[in-house]
């Protein structure tokens, strides 16, 4: 029993699950402050041009 239990890999799974979720959420999180940067550099550059 003890010998099943150390050689299981059913939990690897999970961590590689995990891990692949945590990459995922970092990558996201990167590219919507990118977006969010170059969008709000296109509205400035919009806002000084309509403003007198």
């Amino acid at each position: 029993m003890i010998k099943n239990f150390l050689f299981e890999d059913d939990g690897m799974e999970m961590v590689e699950w995990a891990l692949v979720a945590v990459l995922f959420a970092i990558v996201a999180g990167v590219a919507f402050t990118g977006v969010g940067t170059a969008v709000t550099t296109a509205l400035g550059s919009v806002v000084s041009t309509i403003a007198p």
